[in-house]
Formats: C-alpha cells, sequence, structure tokens
C-alpha cells in the first residue's frame, strides 16, 4: 500500500506500510490534473468502455465526475461542467486525481455504478473482483448501497474505520486484510485531503516521477507522456533509486 501525502511544502513525502487496472492516479502541485487525468484514461479505454469517470481532492474539497460510455462522454460531460463554471475551483486546485474506465464485472452499466464510488467522504477507484463480497456486506448493518458493485463496499467499510477514529492509512490497512481477491485501486478521503492512497494485490500498477508528483496507472502506456522516471515499487526503497538518487518518492518491494 502506498500513501502520497502533500505535506503543504511543495513536496510530496510517500508513506509505504504495505506493498501495493483502468486506473490512472495523479498527485501534483499547482494543479493541471484534470486533462492528464482523461489523457491517461483514453490511454486505458482498451481495458473498458462501460462508463468512466474521475475524482479530484485538494484545498477546495471534493469533485466527482462520471458518464456511461467512452472516455469521450466523459470529456463531453467535464467540458459542459467547465462551460457552465461549476466546481471551478475544486477542479483548479486540486492535488490528487483518480480515473477510471470500466468493464462491468458487478452490476448493470448505469453511471451509479460507475467509478469512482463514494460515500461523499471516501471515494475509490478499483478493478479486480472482490470473493468474500457476502461477508464483507454482513459487516455493514444499516448501511443503504447506492449501487450494484463491490467496491461500494470498500468505500463504507473504511468510512466505518475513519468514523471509528482511525486514521485513513490505518483504515485502509484493516480493510484491505479483509479483502479476498485480487485488486488494484486508489483511495482518498475528505478529511484527509493530504492523503492518496494505492494498493495492490496480484495486479499490475506502473508508477512515473516527474518534477512536480507522481503518478499511477495500470498500463504504462498512460505515465510515458507525463513521467520522467519509470519504475516498478520494488525498485524504490527510502526515497532513493538503485542508483542511489534522491526522489520524493519510496516504496518497498512487494
Amino acid at each position: 500500500m502506498i500513501s502520497l501525502r502533500y505535506n503543504h511544502r511543495e513536496e510530496f513525502i510517500k508513506y509505504v506500510e504495505v506493498v501495493v487496472c483502468g486506473i490512472v492516479g495523479i498527485a501534483q502541485l499547482g494543479g493541471g490534473i484534470l486533462g492528464n487525468l482523461v489523457d491517461g484514461l483514453s490511454c486505458l479505454e482498451y481495458r473498458g468502455y462501460d462508463s468512466a469517470g474521475v475524482a479530484l481532492l485538494g484545498p477546495e474539497g471534493l469533485y466527482r465526475k462520471r458518464a456511461v460510455g467512452k472516455v469521450d462522454q466523459l470529456r463531453a460531460a467535464l467540458q459542459e461542467d467547465a462551460a457552465a463554471g461549476r466546481e471551478t475551483a475544486r477542479v483548479e486546485s486540486a492535488w490528487f486525481g483518480m480515473a477510471h474506465t470500466r468493464w462491468a464485472t458487478h452490476g448493470a452499466v448505469t453511471e451509479a455504478n460507475a467509478h469512482p464510488q463514494s460515500d461523499g467522504y471516501t471515494t475509490v477507484v478499483h478493478n479486480g473482483i472482490l470473493e468474500n463480497v457476502a461477508d464483507l456486506r454482513r459487516q455493514l448493518p444499516g448501511v443503504t448501497l447506492t449501487s450494484q458493485t463491490d467496491t461500494e463496499l470498500i468505500v463504507h467499510l473504511v468510512s466505518k474505520e475513519i468514523r471509528g477514529g482511525m486514521h485513513v492509512v490505518e483504515a485502509v490497512q484493516q480493510v484491505l486484510s479483509l479483502l479476498r481477491g485480487t485488486w488494484a485501486l486508489l483511495l482518498f478521503h475528505t478529511d484527509f485531503p493530504d492523503f492518496m492512497i494505492a494498493a495492490r494485490r496480484e495486479s499490475p500498477l506502473s508508477v512515473a516521477t516527474y518534477e512536480s508528483g507522481v503518478s499511477l496507472a495500470s498500463d504504462v502506456s498512460s505515465l510515458v507522456e507525463m513521467g520522467t522516471f519509470l519504475c516498478g515499487f520494488g525498485r524504490w526503497r527510502n526515497g532513493r533509486d538503485s542508483a542511489g538518487e534522491r526522489r520524493n518518492f519510496m516504496s518497498f518491494p512487494e
């Protein structure tokens, strides 16, 4: 698992507790995330074209937009928001972003089932299949689900732990320990706007670092244009690459 933290000193610090598909994630200073997210998502459309969506988080709060259909339908919905001046501050100030293109496995092809899934606090994009959905659902008595996806269970489980007093990193660790199956996911929570977490189990996730941030994607093709240094998680330790060069990025091998 990777936690990217913006520490308000113009750098990202990365806390890795446990090792971490279309998924794109960006942690970047200075705004301008949305266009890169959508461009990256276009490279992943071969992985799914039932629906697409993005979510952004920064000092002005959460912005989320989803659309049924291909990435072009999402792009049109985003352009409509921009033309109407909706959520401009949240979009322009965001320092974290996630995007997803979906091939439906749990639930019909609807906007409600599109990713990112969110309860207004925890927001998640997820590729993979959870094998213990019934067990996870039993841990959420009284919770009304708004989608047919297994991903929404992750959302509510993390929010439940945070309401109980856990930090977002601890909450994600706890919920990941409950999951059975394979996954790659990105997550953030509005109470912890300095953190975005990436996690994976038996699913690929590539990383690129560049001057002002970090990008993650389920396919290197989404990162090549932006990244100045491509790597696998296992190449990083304590913020230095295998040649000993200092970076704003660290991870542990699997």
